[in-house]
This record gives C-alpha cells, structure tokens and sequence, in this order.
C-alpha cells in the first residue's frame, strides 16, 4: 500500500489506483500528480487493501487494474460498485479483450482503458469519467451497444425502444464525448443531441449520463419479442 496525502485542493479530482505492478502505480502515480486537474489520493497493490481501505477514504475516481495477485479486478469492482455505487470506475488492461471488458462494465465500471495507451490519454479518461463520461475503446463500445439492440427491458417491464439515431449517440456518450463532441461525430446539430439524449433518458429511466452509461452497461433481462430497433428519424 501507498498511502497518499489525502486533503484534496479546490478543483482537482482525487483519484485512487488498484495497481499490483510497482512501476506502473508509480508511474500512473507521477501522471496525475503533475496534472492541473488530478491528485493522486491513495494507490493499492490488491483487491483486499482497495476493498478495506478505499470506502474509508472515497477518491472522486478509481483506477482499477483488471488482473490483481490476490484475485480478478472484476470482482473487486463489483464488490465496491455494492458498497459505493456513485463512484466512477476506470478499468485499466494490458490486453483489449472485449469479453473481459464487458465484464467489468456489467460489475460496475464506467470505462475501459488499454495500458499502452500514452499516460496523457489516462489522464484524459479520469477527466472524462468524472464529468460524466464513459470512455472505453470503439471495440468495447461496439460490444455494449449490440446489448442494447436486443429490446431489454426496463425495471418498470417494458421494452425500451432506442431509435437507431439514439443508439449511436448513446454509443457516444459510452465513448466519453461531450454533446459537441457527439454532434460533430454525427454531423448534427448540437440541439439536436440533447434532443436525444432527453429521449433517452426517458426511455431508460435516468436523468443524467452517468446513470445512463450506467443503465447501457447493465441492461436488463433481454426481450424475445423483437429487436427493439426503429428507423432513424
């Protein structure tokens, strides 16, 4: 265990890493502290330190290596997510593989990062995740999307009926875009995403983006009565 001053100074967000290599928590550790917007809050080697340590001291995010010495990442975000729903989880892999990826989504992650990337797109993805977004690699949001064109169903019971145009901006949303963001990918206009994003909020039952990256990666029990899918507007 690393622990690490605690005291967050106005504006940054504090972050926590679960990071059996030691050079690599090091390394992620020098990153966010000598960013504007980041401070490193604590950093663990294993599942069983972040699980006793990390609800006594809540960072504002958490950066979780897939594959830890003393069992799988999944596991232990599934037990946190339990224990603190609201906090936002960064995934962390050497591999892209999309299975274990989902995985860690429908445990309770709202992102998903290779650890090849450059160090400064982590520091990116931590701004992202804690305002809001949901950033993960096109694979992944591929795979989560096609969970969504099988009519789940909400927890009220109807199906939820996503338009195709609404599937990909909710697609983009789980990227990690802003809505000028989303509208420039689309080509349309930003009053028009938030047209949709309203829609889908609606349609899934939330009322921001977390929540709706959140409804994205853990989609209810599958519908077998149609594909849920309408013509683009």
């Amino acid at each position: 265990m690393n622990p690490l001053p605690t005291e967050k100074p106005t504006g940054r967000i504090r972050v926590c890493i679960v990071e059996d290599d030691l050079e690599t928590r090091e390394c992620l550790v020098e990153l966010l502290n000598t960013t504007d917007k980041i401070e490193c809050l604590s950093a663990y080697s294993c599942s069983r330190e972040a699980l006793e340590l990390v609800p006594k001291s809540p960072p504002d995010v958490l950066l979780m290596d897939l594959q830890l010495p003393d069992g799988r990442g999944v596991e232990c975000v599934r037990e946190l997510h339990r224990l603190m729903p609201d906090l936002p989880i960064l995934m962390l892999t050497v591999v892209e593989d999309p299975n274990s990826a989902f995985e860690a989504l429908k445990a309770g992650a709202l992102g998903y990062l290779v650890k090849r990337y450059e160090m400064e797109k982590i520091a990116e993805a931590v701004v992202s995740v804690a305002n809001g977004g949901a950033p993960m690699t096109a694979a992944i949001a591929r795979l989560v999307v096609q969970s969504f064109r099988v009519a789940p169903r909400s927890v009220t019971g109807p199906v939820v009926e996503l338009t195709k145009r609404e599937t990909l901006v909710l697609e983009k949303i789980a990227e990690g875009l802003q809505n000028k963001e989303i509208a420039d990918a689309l080509k349309i206009s930003e009053r028009t995403v938030k047209g949709h994003n309203k829609q889908i909020y609606r349609k899934l039952h939330v009322h921001t983006r977390v929540a709706a990256a959140s409804k994205f990666r853990n989609p209810p029990p599958a519908s077998n009565d149609g594909n849920g899918d309408k013509p683009s507007p």
